[in-house]
């Protein structure tokens, strides 16, 4: 009985540090080096949130409102206004891409990829998991660049980029990935 009881401490000690760890998580840095504070373009980081407003042209403004919360989704808000008045399009969503790797045929009458059906040969499909590391926001022109590390869906890793377009509404959303 004392072995038993040893042991149930020691699943019970187990358990709660496994429960604990569950809670821990590392904030994510965000990195602004890159980013030209005299754009159009505003940033703020606020513990585990990144608010990026922009001109989105015909004197309106989108902003994103993102949670590097480790399981909270991505957007937390997508939003559009005038004068600081915005409504709110979107909330609580997560980008999903989908990755098939399988293989081509190009041997019927030299590059036909375009007719080419791989679903016909053997693949595997996987669905993307973003485990979000680091942030870092870059200028480039007029476009606003939100990169998070920690995408990857199968063989494929990398980050997700946030393209802002300084006179449009537009969010480019893409999963920047390579095999290793």
């Amino acid at each position: 009985t004392h072995i038993v009881g040893m042991i149930r401490k020691t699943i019970v000690l187990v358990s709660v540090c496994l429960g604990f760890s569950s809670f821990a998580h590392a904030q994510v840095s965000v990195d602004l080096s890159e980013f030209n504070r005299e754009s159009e373009a505003e940033v703020t980081v606020e513990d585990d949130v990144l608010n990026v407003t922009w001109p989105a042209g015909g004197g309106e403004e989108g902003r994103l409102v993102l949670s590097l919360q480790e399981r909270s989704p991505l957007f937390s808000s997508i939003q559009l206004g005038r004068e600081n008045d915005f409504q709110e399009i979107a909330s609580n969503l997560d980008p999903t891409f989908l990755v098939t790797v399988g293989t081509r045929n190009l041997e019927r009458n030299g590059w036909t990829v375009f007719f080419d059906n791989p679903s016909h040969r053997p693949h595997e499909s996987y669905t993307s998991t973003l485990v979000k590391q680091n942030a870092r926001v870059l200028s480039e022109g007029s476009r606003t660049h939100i990169v998070i590390d920690g995408i990857s869906a199968g063989p494929f890793s990398g980050a997700i980029n946030l393209t802002l377009f300084n006179g449009s509404p537009l969010v480019n959303v893409a999963a920047e990935m390579s095999t290793d």
